[in-house]
């Protein structure tokens, strides 16, 4: 779970991750390690955190890798579930990645939580921001 609390002049944000148990993966000949992320509680922010990228696939078609934990400006950016039309990137609330040996994998989940947590610290750090107005007089 990756969690992140602020003061009570910004609204409490968190992420529950459902994480599965990596399971044995093999895929042709590749031999890896299946573990599963699902966001099953989101709040203050949307739970579709997962970026992914449609690509064009050999043969025709496309096919859809897992790019990065959405910033703010993906938040806002990206949509949900599918690519815009004309579009590329789209965000999950679930997402499943295969490592060749378990310490990879558990080294990047670790490193996923710890995105997530700068999600979090960022969009709260953007409730703190104040606006500014500058006077420019052209002197």
């Amino acid at each position: 779970m990756a969690s992140s609390s602020s003061s009570s002049s910004t609204p409490a944000r968190s992420i529950t991750l459902r994480r599965s148990s990596p399971s044995e993966y093999i895929l042709g000949r590749t031999q890896g390690y299946l573990f599963t992320l699902e966001v099953i509680e989101a709040v203050g922010l949307d739970p579709e955190i997962f970026v992914f990228q449609r690509k064009p696939a050999t043969g025709g078609g496309s096919r859809d890798e897992f790019s990065n934990i959405a910033s703010s400006a993906d938040l806002e950016e990206y949509p949900a579930d599918e690519p815009e039309t004309g579009g590329v990137f789209y965000r999950l609330a679930t997402v499943e990645l295969v490592f060749r040996n378990l310490d990879l994998g558990e080294q990047s989940m670790t490193d996923i939580e710890r995105d997530i947590n700068g999600l979090i610290e960022s969009l709260n750090q953007m409730d703190t921001l104040v606006e500014a107005t500058v006077v420019l007089d052209g002197s």
